[in-house]
C-alpha cells in the first residue's frame, strides 16, 4: 500500500504528546486500518509532507497511523522545507517511510533551489519543498529474498510534495476568489 499524503499542521509545539493530540491522523488512521484489513496487504510505504516537526520521530508518526509491524524503515530528515523559511532546522516535514526492508538512503535533490522555485504570489515567497529520494534495501548484500537475486532496491520519489503544493495552490486560490485570503496576512508556513 503506498500512501502520498499532505498531512495537516499540528500545534506549534515539539512535544511528542502534543504533536499526538493535535496532528488530526483519524481519517488517514481509519482508512488505511480498512485498506489493510479489506487488501490483506500489511506493507505500507507512506511518502508524505508530514508536517511533523524535526523532534517528531517517523517511528511515532507509523505508530499514531498504526501501520502494522513494528519494522520501520524512514528517510532520514532533512532540510526541505521550506523556501519562504530558509529550510528551517525544526521542519524537516518530508518523509518517505515503511514498515518493511532493511534500511533506506537519502538523496535531497535541489540541494541548490532552481531559479524556478523563486515566485511570489502578492508580495508572498512560496513555501517549495526540495524532494526527497529514498531507496530503500530489501534484503543485505548476499542474502536472497523470495524469489530476489541478492540486493533487491526499491525506488521512491517525493512526489507528495509535488501533490501538497498543488492542493495548497487551489485552495490558496479559491479562498482568494471568495475573498477570504487576507493580502496582508503573515501566516505560518504553508507546506
Amino acid at each position: 500500500i503506498v500512501v502520498a499524503a499532505h498531512f495537516p499542521h499540528p500545534e506549534y509545539n515539539f512535544d511528542e504528546e502534543v504533536y499526538k493530540r493535535t496532528a488530526s491522523l483519524e481519517t488517514l488512521r481509519g482508512n488505511l486500518s480498512s485498506l489493510v484489513s479489506s487488501t490483506g496487504v500489511s506493507k505500507v510505504v507512506l511518502i508524505a509532507d508530514t508536517n511533523a516537526w524535526t523532534s517528531i520521530p517517523s517511528e511515532l508518526i507509523m505508530q499514531e497511523l498504526q501501520v502494522p509491524g513494528n519494522q520501520i524503515v524512514s528517510t532520514s530528515l532533512e532540510n526541505t522545507c521550506c523556501f519562504d523559511n530558509g529550510f528551517s532546522d525544526v521542519t524537516k516535514f518530508d518523509r518517505i517511510i515503511t514498515n518493511f526492508g532493511r534500511e533506506m538512503t537519502t538523496v535531497v535533490l535541489y540541494e541548490d533551489v532552481p531559479l524556478w522555485v523563486n515566485q511570489t504570489l502578492s508580495g508572498k515567497v512560496g513555501a517549495f519543498h526540495k524532494p526527497v529520494f529514498g531507496s530503500l534495501e530489501m534484503t543485505a548484500p548476499g542474502e536472497s529474498g523470495s524469489g530476489s537475486t541478492g540486493w533487491i532496491v526499491a525506488t521512491f520519489i517525493l512526489v507528495g510534495v509535488v501533490a501538497a503544493l498543488l492542493v495548497i495552490l487551489v485552495v490558496v486560490l479559491k479562498r482568494k476568489k471568495r475573498g477570504m485570503v487576507d493580502e496582508d496576512d503573515d501566516s505560518e508556513c504553508s507546506s
